[in-house]
């Protein structure tokens, strides 16, 4: 608006930038090819949100103070220091970022936006203590394993994707999916896969191997297979509670779903009538009426 003109603009930070003022945002834009690089401090205070476009590079001090105070990241970045969400606290990591330094969950919520990669999240140095964590970009776990536990409690899957490898789980730790459209491609499921929230749902591509328990019981959750794939693995899916509607979906013209035979499903629902299922494997005409063939 003011300078439609001007092209690759950068910004360099040696101060103090912060967002302070309760419900109001501070925006700091590049363009083009030009960068925000912060060798000072970068904050959200007070319950005000503070925007970085254009992060590059080691980003140095990332810090919170006060309750709804917020901080969104993208660009190209790393965060080379340890940063601390504490309680009514919100961090979103988008575009492309590693996370050497740590992240501290101590009651707020991190979304884990944008690619990434395990090596990148640094579980090793990820420290939780309550509070939220979202996949809600692309994680490429390919070749390693997401190791959830009782210090790093539950992941959510919250309009997000992972890309290969294992998650396991133990200490209670699981899987939780949201009712944003998610996906598992080519992912090996070891912990329990939660699906009980209110249209609770995924995708698997690539096949789904599942050694946990996925429990269907959310209004309308379901897992929906794209193309022929096979569910193996020595998991149970359990079908329970009375909500309408959870399903196993072949969702693709001209497919086969292949349950292999370690898996186990059992259960069910009382919802059952011909216009609306209730606990289905295969084919549902509320979710995928235009697929034939299956």
């Amino acid at each position: 608006r003011w300078n439609s003109g001007a092209t690759h603009i950068s910004v360099v930070n040696q101060g103090t930038i912060t967002a302070d003022t309760s419900g109001r945002s501070l925006l700091v834009s590049t363009r083009g090819t030009g960068t925000f690089t912060n060798t000072g401090s970068i904050k959200g205070e007070n319950g005000g949100t503070l925007y970085v476009n254009g992060a590059s590079g080691n980003l140095a001090t990332v810090a919170f103070s006060g309750t709804s105070s917020s901080v969104e990241l993208s660009g190209t970045y790393t965060l080379n220091e340890r940063v601390t969400v504490n309680a009514g606290q919100t961090l979103t990591l988008n575009g492309s970022w590693t996370a050497p330094g740590g992240i501290t969950v101590n009651g707020g919520t991190v979304n884990l936006g944008g690619t990434f990669t395990n090596a990148g999240l640094n579980m090793a140095g990820f420290v939780r203590t309550g509070g939220t964590v979202n996949i809600t970009g692309t994680f490429d776990n390919s070749g390693s394993t997401l190791a959830l536990s009782a210090a790093t409690g539950d992941f959510r899957l919250n309009g997000g994707r992972i890309n290969g490898g294992t998650v396991t789980g133990t200490g209670g730790a699981k899987l939780v999916m949201t009712d944003s459209a998610s996906t598992l491609d080519g992912v090996t499921v070891s912990s329990d896969l939660d699906l009980t929230a209110y249209r609770a749902r995924f995708t698997a591509l690539n096949n789904l191997v599942l050694n946990g328990t996925m429990t269907l019981c959310g209004y309308e959750s379901r897992v929906l297979f794209n193309g022929t794939q096979t569910l193996s693995g020595t998991g149970s899916v359990v079908f329970t509670n009375n909500q309408l509607m959870q399903g196993l979906v072949a969702n693709a013209s001209n497919m086969t779903l292949t349950i292999g035979s370690g898996i186990t499903i059992r259960g069910g629902n009382d919802q059952f009538n011909t216009a609306y299922h209730g606990a289905v494997i295969g084919w549902n005409d509320r979710w995928n009426s235009g697929a034939t063939n299956l």
